[in-house]
């Protein structure tokens, strides 16, 4: 059972849609120069001015070692005690940001959902639909009412699992008609229904999500059910099946 699935559930998807974007930056380019103890001595051995040398320092990006070895080697290379100062505090900083960054990095990594089972959720019971298609959102509700114990609510905060549908249209194929010297050419179009379940990872606090389910169904023939029925009857039946399989009455 997931402790507290409904405030987890909504901290974890709000993670979720805020950074999953973000994921992209995890892998950075710099081309930005990084400066060493070894480039300061050449420096200071090139006899550039002190200032310039800080500036350079302060500028940069740099990879310093201060440790006390490192600190007595630069000073028998004759590099001033200011520049050593500030390659000290630089790399203070560089510390600093390091930490920031794996501290983003960890955050990020917890907004990659978690692959969970049909079985996680034969204990939940509250629902939250998020679609911005109405008419779809009445379909899956109507298809979910077969399984009694399953009620929709209307806020995120108090659901314990979100059933995200999208839809759209696809080109099939295009058809072409030639009559006389016209020649006209038809697009056919199926309709796309993705039906995905969520819920709150129950080993994590920081919100992470757990991706339960997805099936994708399509409509081409007017006869066909649309995708939102077809697929919340097909998740209504995969659902029953895991319940079977798990000796839990549903």
């Amino acid at each position: 059972m997931i402790g507290q699935p409904s405030l987890k559930l909504r901290a974890a998807f709000i993670v979720f849609l805020a950074l999953t974007v973000g994921l992209g930056f995890l892998c950075k380019v710099s081309a930005q120069e990084v400066l060493t103890n070894a480039a300061v001595i050449e420096m200071v051995r090139a006899e550039l001015p002190e200032e310039i040398i800080i500036a350079k320092i302060e500028a940069g990006s740099g990879a310093f070692d201060t440790s006390t070895e490192a600190l007595k080697e630069l000073t028998e290379a004759g590099v001033p005690k200011a520049v050593i100062v500030a390659m000290i505090a630089e790399a203070g900083r560089m510390s600093k940001a390091a930490a920031a960054d794996a501290k983003e990095e960890a955050k990020l990594l917890g907004a990659v959902p978690e692959q969970g089972k049909l079985k996680d959720l034969l204990s939940l019971s509250k629902i939250y639909i998020l679609t911005d298609d109405l008419k779809a959102r009445d379909r899956i509700e109507k298809e979910l009412r077969k399984i009694k114990r399953f009620e929709v609510v209307d806020k995120v905060e108090i659901c314990d699992f979100v059933i995200k549908y999208e839809t759209w249209t696809e080109l099939v194929n295009v058809t072409a008609t030639v009559i006389g010297n016209t020649a006209t050419a038809r697009e056919n179009r199926q309709l796309v229904g993705l039906f995905t379940v969520m819920t709150a990872s129950d080993v994590s606090d920081e919100g992470r999500l757990r991706m339960v389910y997805s099936v994708r169904k399509t409509k081409y023939y007017i006869w066909e059910d649309n995708p939102a029925e077809s697929t919340t009857k097909q998740f209504v039946k995969d659902l029953q099946k895991a319940a079977a399989l798990s000796g839990v009455r549903h």
